[in-house]
């Protein structure tokens, strides 16, 4: 039976580049999501009730369906390690912001997904993590990574571990390595 191994941490913590380095089959979580979620009547304003059924029914599609997919199939079929580039965990903070009715249902069902075998989060300081991509400001990524691990803690996955990737991404890659 393969592991499922999540990488999760905000942007610029060494996600991508510690998969690259481990040399290992990974994909994103969020890799089948492309375009925007705009959906307008004839009048030129958005429909709220329809842009949100959509949405839930984009969302299973592309993101929850596939991925499930793939965990089983690892899980329970396969016998090789299957890396993930995040994980549920940064939609259920899209999620909980953001409430609706049908983003509630998305959300339990994200809540419920199946845990990793192993969670690694890269911990970084803000401030490093903007010099090395500077997508977001600080003040963003540092209320980003405090609801990162709010939201870990809170779904509790069995192997939880963390590290300081500001200075050091060899503690990650030697554990990962193991």
């Amino acid at each position: 039976m393969g592991k499922i191994i999540a990488i999760v941490g905000i942007d610029g913590s060494g996600k991508s580049t510690l998969i690259e380095r481990l040399n290992v089959e990974s994909t994103h979580f969020y890799s089948n999501v492309k375009g925007s979620n705009k959906t307008t009547n004839s009048n030129g304003k958005k429909n709220k009730f329809f842009s949100e059924f959509k949405f839930l029914v984009g969302t299973f599609l592309k993101i929850y369906i596939p991925n499930f997919y793939k965990v089983l199939k690892f899980r329970f079929l396969s016998k090789k390690n299957l890396f993930y580039d995040r994980y549920t965990y940064d939609y259920l903070i899209l999620l909980k912001h953001k409430r609706t009715f049908f983003r509630d249902i998305l959300y339990l069902f994200f809540y419920y997904f199946p845990q990793p075998t192993h969670l690694v989060c890269l911990n970084v300081n803000p401030e490093v993590s903007f010099q090395r991509k500077k997508e977001f400001d600080v003040e963003y990524l540092k209320n980003r990574q405090d609801k990162l691990i709010k939201t870990i803690n809170k779904v509790n996955p069995k192997r939880v571990k963390f590290f300081d990737s500001s200075v050091n991404v060899n503690l990650p890659y030697d554990y990962l390595k193991q």
